[in-house]
């Protein structure tokens, strides 16, 4: 029979036993173990040694010519793009151009679930079929029948 040891965390890394025994040091064999000779261990003590020990910053990216600072002045303070230009979105890729309004309504979505529970293994066209038999003057093609009863009625045929 097994025992079991539950531990116990006191929010500092210090791991205890349930009779309150240090268990797991953390820090324990954490970089003393280091067998390369390319890397060396130094300890710094202030400020001014971390910085004398890093290595210079490459500011090449941070220096801007006169023509380039004239630009942006130019460009975002002095003569900023009214906000609508900048978030302008395409037409068609806008939500309010939905496409034409769709023609199925209630009463056909109602005859479509009608008739799959009473057919599962019903086919698009005999779908087709039946809708434009009970209702006159409707017709619609395969691929938007499918598309309508994928995405808007969650039906797969």
């Amino acid at each position: 029979m097994t025992k079991s040891t539950f531990y116990y965390e006191d929010g500092l890394d210090n791991v205890f036993n349930e009779n309150g025994d240090k268990v797991v040091d953390p820090m324990e064999g954490v970089l003393t173990d280091i067998t390369d000779p390319n890397i060396v261990l130094v300890t710094i003590t202030s400020r001014e040694a971390y910085l004398a020990t890093k290595p210079k910053d490459d500011d090449k990216d941070t220096e801007m010519d006169g023509h380039t600072r004239e630009k942006f002045i130019d460009r975002m303070i002095e003569g900023p793009v009214r906000r609508g230009r900048v978030a302008e979105i395409p037409y068609k890729k806008s939500e309010k151009n939905v496409g034409r309004p769709s023609s199925f309504s209630g009463e056909h979505e109602q005859h479509i679930e009608e008739i799959v529970e009473q057919n599962p293994q019903i086919c698009a066209d005999d779908i087709i079929d039946s809708l434009t038999h009970k209702f006159e003057g409707f017709s619609i093609s395969k691929s938007q029948m499918n598309h309508h009863l994928k995405n808007n009625m969650f039906i797969t045929i």
